[in-house]
């Protein structure tokens, strides 16, 4: 099956503890400041100030955000059940993305999560980087992304503070480099 290939950059970000943990009991288990404002300025920043980033994720996703949509950015859920009121909803990946890719004022698409969401954007969509913080503790998590290494090759570090429990990379699929 051909990937679809969006016009607009495709990027995932993502958090893992040392185990490739992506959350416990539907909910982030660590309290990572600079992983937030990162996310945040990740996700907001457009080269113009008239257009928007997209922000998509799965249904349980969304839900543990506890319905709150994710402010100055278009706000994109993948739900085959579920129709949300504040969000945008599509029953696949692939139909959200065609979606985005009409909308000129949407400038780049971050898929958030979760598992399958993350897997089907690896498998299916022209992803060009990934954005992942590693937090170097194990949070015995539920829900992991161990399918990473397949698909992905590094390509830059941030350091953030020499002492720091976490990093910041940035992995480009192995199609890419």
């Amino acid at each position: 099956m051909a990937k679809h290939m969006s016009t607009k950059q495709l990027d995932l970000i993502v958090a893992v503890d040392k185990n490739n943990g992506i959350g416990r009991d539907c909910n982030i288990p660590w309290k990572c400041k600079d992983d937030m404002l990162r996310f945040k300025h990740k996700t907001i920043l457009t080269s113009n100030p008239e257009n928007v980033n997209a922000v998509v994720y799965g249904r349980r996703t969304y839900e543990s955000l506890k319905g709150r949509r994710l402010p100055n950015r278009l706000n994109v859920v993948i739900s085959s059940t579920k129709q949300e009121g504040d969000v945008l909803t599509f029953p696949s990946l692939n139909e959200a993305v065609e979606a985005l890719d009409t909308m000129t004022h949407v400038e780049k698409v971050f898929i958030c999560g979760g598992v399958h969401i993350y897997r089907e954007a690896l498998e299916k969509m022209n992803v060009t980087r990934v954005h992942l913080t590693r937090i170097r503790k194990d949070y015995k998590c539920d829900r992991f992304v161990e399918f990473l290494p397949e698909y992905l090759r590094f390509y830059n570090m941030t350091i953030v503070r020499e002492t720091t429990d976490f990093g910041f990379y940035i992995y480009v699929p192995k199609r890419v480099i």
